[in-house]
């Protein structure tokens, strides 16, 4: 093949598949006569991904007129940025009934007169099935925008986004004369329930919610509903200052069929970490319910109006009956900032393809399950999981130490992650102590270095104590030097198994010698697994360490082999 040309059609079909319409335009046309038909040949069909040129730009003004104005026929799609008044002139110009095959569009910053304008030529498409507007000017009432919207004959999948504040909806009930033919639904924007509910009464065929932004307005919630969502299997759902009365009221009225609820509560009552009255609705309004997703916000700033709302049941996690383990639904908690989350998490989420029949189930095994997973109702019943992350560990670790009791009054934790971020060891040591149930830890990297306060720069002394911890395994994702392994293993002395993903300056076979020689030193009796990624490793590799281990007699009853990029050494 010594030509380009000699290329099938197909073959230049699949290509144009990945290239935005107007980069195909300016390298194909007027090339020759057959390039010119692929392009106007009508199985062709055109995703314009992103207007967003300069009018000073005049070949590629060009090219995009020549385009719109020959293949109008063939555009599939349009994702346009409205932030240039170009492109607003392009939009009350170009999107009109005539776009035939125009089957998805996105509208990005457009000033309100100009939505309203395109979103009524819209309603003239016949094959529109997707839109998505983001609209980042100021808009003082959605009310138009949603009824125009509503009214679109066949569109499948709308989203719109804003950063506004509350702005007001003012729709009635629908009496279901003309409903709309949404059935996925992404509404980011600050919306009440009753606005919610008013919406939502336009789309009987609703299977995929997702409400962002809730607030209510108290004492006003109170609308009924003419028709049920018993399509809707979908529902995820964040609410500022909506009490859970007015949460369940909206779905006893909606009665949907839900396979999957992710449920987000930011600083709200403490009914929304009540495990029973969840048990309840579960059970009794939401039978077919799959997967279940809880985050709860609790805020740690001091504030004498919210202290009786403070989270504290004994350490006694609420989430430990029959009805959450048989489900396998389990409590995470994260330390972030100064906000303390806690999460119910499926160990399992049945994913289901929206357009086939066909389902799987994807399991969120953890790093310590891959050697032995005790999926007993009493192996979940240890597996709360405390995530630290985004806070100033050398700063504020006494701040982080009161966070952990707050914590610890509400569940045991069983299982200890720290990322993103380097950790001291001293501080790490007060950590462990104030978590004597933890059995397994992860930690982004360590240092050896002592901390310090961030305002005086003066070294923080720590009282004299032991480790007491029960930890056995230990996941080290960055190792800068291996005298932290050795740290990791004095404040461990239980450890049994130690997991590395990068270490500096010293390659696998040097590392592995060095911690064998310390554990034959230190006699230690518990440690007898390593499980390190080494970039090179390979067969040659692992002979060469058997080698080692036989030459140097460091270890006799072993097991070593290579899985992917990572050596696995056991031995008894």
């Amino acid at each position: 093949m010594t030509s380009i040309e000699n290329l099938s059609n197909e073959f230049f079909y699949e290509i144009f598949d990945y290239l935005e319409a107007c980069d195909i335009y300016m390298a194909f046309s007027n090339l020759n006569h057959r390039f010119q038909q692929l392009l106007n040949n009508s199985s062709l069909l055109f995703k314009i991904k992103q207007i967003d040129y300069s009018i000073s730009d005049e070949i590629c003004f060009q090219n995009w007129m020549q385009m719109i104005h020959i293949n109008k026929q063939q555009i599939l799609s349009i994702h346009l940025s409205m932030k240039l008044y170009f492109n607003h002139l392009l939009a009350l110009l170009f999107i009109s009934s005539s776009f035939q095959r125009l089957e998805s569009v996105v509208l990005l910053s457009p000033q309100p007169s100009t939505l309203i304008f395109i979103l009524n030529e819209l309603i003239s498409l016949p094959r529109l099935f997707s839109l998505t507007i983001e609209p980042f000017y100021s808009l003082s009432d959605f009310t138009d925008i949603y009824r125009i919207v509503l009214a679109l004959p066949v569109l499948k999948y709308y989203k719109i986004s804003t950063s506004n504040l509350p702005v007001p909806i003012s729709m009635p009930i629908s009496t279901n004369q003309q409903p709309s033919t949404i059935e996925y639904l992404i509404i980011d924007h600050y919306c009440t329930f009753n606005e919610l509910s008013a919406i939502v009464s336009y789309t009987p065929q609703l299977r995929h919610l997702n409400f962002l932004e809730s607030y209510q307005v108290p004492g006003t919630f109170g609308i009924s509903l003419a028709s049920k969502l018993t399509n809707l299997t979908y529902l995820r759902i964040r609410v500022h200052h909506v009490k859970f009365d007015e949460f369940e009221m909206f779905i006893r009225q909606i009665r949907p069929k839900l396979k999957v609820l992710v449920f987000i509560a930011l600083f709200e009552e403490i009914a929304y970490f009540d495990a029973d009255r969840w048990e309840q609705l579960i059970v009794q309004d939401l039978p077919e319910l799959e997967n279940f997703s809880l985050r709860y916000y609790e805020g740690t700033e001091d504030d004498e109006e919210d202290h009786d709302s403070k989270l504290n049941f004994g350490g006694s996690n609420p989430f430990l009956s029959s009805f959450w383990l048989e489900r396998q639904w389990l409590l995470d908690v994260e330390i972030e900032s100064e906000n303390i989350i806690y999460s119910i998490c499926p160990y399992k989420y049945i994913i289901k393809n929206f357009y086939k029949i066909n389902q799987f189930i994807s399991c969120r095994k953890r790093w310590y399950e891959q050697l032995n997973v005790d999926n007993s109702t009493m192996g979940f019943s240890k597996s709360s999981r405390l995530s630290i992350s985004s806070i100033s560990l050398d700063g504020y670790y006494e701040l982080l130490i009161m966070y952990i009791k707050s914590v610890l009054g509400v569940t045991q934790i069983h299982h200890l992650e720290i990322s993103k971020q380097k950790i001291c060891i001293d501080i790490l040591m007060q950590i462990t102590n104030a978590l004597p149930q933890v059995t397994t830890m992860k930690l982004h990297s360590l240092s050896l270095d002592q901390p310090r306060d961030s305002e005086t720069e003066e070294l923080i002394v720590f009282p004299s104590t032991t480790s007491t911890n029960q930890i056995t395994k230990v996941y080290l994702e960055k190792m800068s030097a291996i005298e932290e392994i050795y740290s990791l293993m004095k404040l461990c002395p239980y450890m049994s198994y130690i997991k590395i993903d990068s270490f500096d300056n010293m390659n696998a076979d040097m590392f592995i010698r060095n911690v064998l020689k310390r554990i034959k030193h230190d006699s230690n009796p518990h440690l007898r697994l390593l499980f390190i990624r080494a970039s090179a490793t390979n067969d040659s590799m692992i002979k060469t360490l058997e080698t080692m281990k036989n030459d140097e007699k460091l270890l006799d009853d072993y097991t070593i082999k290579r899985v992917g990029d990572y050596i696995f050494l056991q031995w008894k």
